[in-house]
């Protein structure tokens, strides 16, 4: 007899009272966060039962359970953090005041609820539609996420739309982490980078490398002057906290590969609209708040603009911000990708097709 296949949605409550929604097939599972931003909180492969997305050391408070915590943007983006993949909008990294509005850290549309708008199932394909709007810019969000019967590949379309009656200023991106297992000492990045930069103002605790070095990829160079290989993976605990900017892609992807548990998983996405990608490694080099020593991540998050240093510095240094007219629209297509084999990989194609050498 054939085997049954999965492909569905379900709503739950995630934790006390948070709107949540669950779609799969038969290899992945995406967990969708409701009412926090819409974040894909968890991102499994089936076939191993893989969570590949990162989990911070300690609990996330959940909106309207308990106290709202205290504190400027960074530390409530911080306290409501669960990982996972954020879509950053208007803003990325620091804080600013912009047309007279806060704009807190990583923006806005990573922390308001979203509506479900509906969910079409067909015999081979899942379509899940989420809207928002957001309150201290004029952006309207409408995100379609699809699954497909039997294919291993999560697919995102986006599209933002201005609003207001003037022009706006932006920036746009998504912002997913990987965590352990998927991310070891034996995993390997590929990506269709071809140079990386430093960011110039990451002066952290950990951070080994030059500030403001531009590097043909994978080589980077740290301040004792030795080289390093960013496409392999530090180990937990090695002490390291890294910003780094992917620039100048011949395509837009990336891939983490496992050897050790034999599959892999990566994104490709419309690299005219975010033409850079933000690769964040943090393996126990903050000592302090909020990591302490406790963190083990390395995330590649697609943006439209570098640095993360916000949209008011962006505006003013390299001029990468986006601006859209009154009433304009752009769309973003991204896809996830699950692939088997410890092989590293050549290029991952607009299909969410994996090519090895």
């Amino acid at each position: 007899m054939p085997v049954p296949r999965t492909l569905k949605a379900e709503e739950f409550t995630f934790g006390r009272r948070m709107r949540a929604l669950k779609m799969e097939n038969d290899i992945l599972s995406a967990t969708i966060l409701l009412d926090q931003g819409a974040d894909i909180h968890e991102l499994i492969y089936r076939p191993r039962g893989v969570d590949v997305l990162f989990k911070p050391p300690y609990p996330a408070r959940e909106p309207g359970v308990g106290p709202a915590p205290q504190g400027d943007s960074v530390t409530q983006w911080i306290s409501n953090y669960r990982g996972g993949w954020q879509v950053i909008l208007p803003n990325f990294g620091s804080p600013v005041e912009h047309r007279g509005a806060p704009l807190g850290m990583h923006g806005e549309a990573a922390r308001v609820p979203w509506e479900l708008q509906s969910v079409e199932q067909e015999e081979e394909r899942l379509e899940v539609t989420l809207t928002t709007r957001l309150t201290l810019s004029p952006f309207r969000l409408h995100r379609v996420l699809v699954l497909t019967s039997e294919q291993p590949v999560l697919e995102v379309r986006e599209t933002i739309t201005n609003e207001g009656v003037d022009a706006m200023e932006c920036m746009w991106g998504h912002h997913p982490a990987f965590g352990a297992p998927l991310i070891s000492p034996e995993s390997t990045l590929d990506t269709g980078a071809h140079f990386i930069w430093s960011d110039d103002g990451y002066d952290v605790q950990g951070n080994d490398l030059e500030l403001d070095g531009r590097w043909a990829w994978p080589r980077a160079k740290r301040r004792d002057g030795t080289a390093v290989d960013m496409s392999k993976l530090p180990e937990p605990g090695s002490g390291f906290s890294r910003v780094l900017f992917l620039q100048d892609f011949d395509a837009a992807w990336c891939a983490i590969t496992n050897p050790r548990l034999g599959f892999g998983v990566g994104l490709v996405w419309d690299g005219a609209l975010l033409p850079y990608a933000c690769l964040w490694q943090e393996t126990g080099g903050v000592r302090d708040y909020p990591w302490y020593g406790r963190a083990y991540v390395t995330a590649v998050e697609p943006v439209s603009s570098y640095p993360g240093h916000g949209l008011g510095e962006v505006m003013q240094t390299t001029g990468t911000h986006l601006v859209l007219g009154s009433g304009e629209s752009r769309t973003l297509n991204l896809k996830a990708v699950f692939y088997e084999g410890g092989e590293r990989v050549m290029r991952i194609d607009g299909d969410g097709k994996v090519i090895r050498p």
